[in-house]
């Protein structure tokens, strides 16, 4: 609708920058101009989208905000307010840089959509809490890469949570039983869709429970987020390598055996391949995609060797599970190791395969082995990333 020399005579002749704002805005409709029609403007603030008729708009002369300017003068993201009871459109502030401006609702969608999870789990009885950005251990994954942070004038280190893991399980060593934090976590991972170095984590904790119930929270919040969401499945890792690729893997299966399967599926390995590392290679080409593609689904029973700081069951499975919907993890979920002893060779452990990979490994975090000694109870955990549960909902 913007004719070039309308708006060009109105900037440069008429228009006064940084006009003043009067104090009682209520007959005014102040917001931006989402889209300019050939009848209508297209006005959006914070509640929502209002459509102003070109028809309605009347030059006038304000005591206050200035002259108004005709309806040729606006383009899509002016910053306008419209006098609801004479009529005036004026402008507040021109977008003079077109292609930088793009009207993108996620930011009051992603707001929303936070506030609702919140209000999902302070109706569970959880209690909301808040661990530190500077951390002494990252976290325990060998496999995953983290970011040090050093201060400029004392020198002194620290690395940037991958997960708020570590201190949230120190709050369930000091008795607090339903816990959960949402929080900026970092990993030194490669950008992608569904990767950021950046990221928004769920992470909440039920003590005295096990796996069914972060089950049950998992079902109820997506279907709380997304009410027509399909209902949750549930297959187990032996059941999806045996559709995907014929193998039957179990809890003794070898590394000859995954070598076997690789190369069977064309899948390259390098020599110096630890179990894990063809294990993941073989699950993320042949098995990760199929995963979860008609609805939200739990794979459960993972090798022992998958353990990470989850038990082992009888039958030798690491008692833990993933969350995958539409071909993409969103959740990972264990049973807890809340052995002292345990939880100290656990971290020793991955420290050990870090170092074979030759990548740096953190310090351990003695305080919170302190707090395991002093009794940390049986409990089940999860870590949920936000940003790829966001886009699947909003994009369901």
């Amino acid at each position: 609708m913007a004719d070039p020399s309308v708006r060009d005579h109105f900037l440069t002749q008429v228009w006064l920058p940084y006009p003043s704002c009067d104090q009682d805005v209520e007959r005014f409709l102040c917001g931006r101009v989402d889209a300019v029609e050939s009848t209508c403007l297209c006005i959006r603030n914070r509640e929502g989208q209002t459509t102003v008729e070109t028809r309605e708009v009347r030059l006038i002369k304000d005591e206050v905000w200035g002259v108004s300017a005709p309806v040729e003068a606006f383009v899509v993201g002016d910053h306008v307010a419209f006098d609801r009871n004479s009529g005036g459109l004026f402008l507040l502030a021109p977008n003079l840089n077109n292609s930088f401006y793009r009207f993108n609702p996620e930011p009051e969608e992603w707001s929303r959509f936070l506030q609702k999870v919140e209000r999902f789990f302070e109706e569970q009885g959880f209690l909301h809490l808040h661990t530190p950005y500077l951390v002494v251990c990252p976290g325990v994954d060998h496999h995953i890469d983290f970011l040090r942070v050093e201060a400029v004038g004392t020198k002194q280190t620290w690395t940037l949570p991958t997960s708020p893991e570590i201190h949230l399980k120190k709050y369930l060593c000091q008795g607090y039983e339903r816990i959960y934090e949402i929080k900026k976590c970092f990993r030194d991972d490669l950008p992608g869709p569904d990767h950021s170095i950046e990221f928004t984590m769920l992470e909440w904790y039920r003590a005295y429970e096990g796996l069914g119930a972060l089950k049950d929270d998992l079902n109820n919040l997506i279907h709380y987020l997304v009410p027509d969401a399909p209902p949750l499945k549930v297959t187990t890792v032996a059941a999806a390598f045996g559709k995907s690729i014929g193998a039957s893997l179990t809890p003794g299966t070898s590394l000859a055996d995954l070598r076997l399967w690789a190369a069977e599926q064309s899948i390259e390995v390098a020599d110096d391949d630890d179990w894990n590392d063809v294990f993941f290679r073989i699950f993320m080409e042949c098995i990760e995609p199929n995963l979860g593609a008609d609805g939200p689904l739990l794979v459960t029973h993972f090798p022992p060797q998958q353990a990470s700081l989850s038990q082992i069951d009888a039958e030798g499975w690491s008692s833990r599970f993933e969350l995958y919907w539409r071909g993409v993890e969103l959740a990972n979920a264990f049973l807890e190791v809340n052995s002292p002893a345990e939880n100290r060779e656990r971290f020793r452990l991955e420290q050990v395969m870090r170092h074979r990979k030759g990548a740096p490994a953190a310090p351990l975090d003695e305080e919170f082995f302190d707090c395991v000694e002093s009794g940390m109870p049986p409990a089940a955990g999860i870590a949920l990333g936000l940003d790829r549960l966001f886009k699947i909902c909003r994009d369901h």
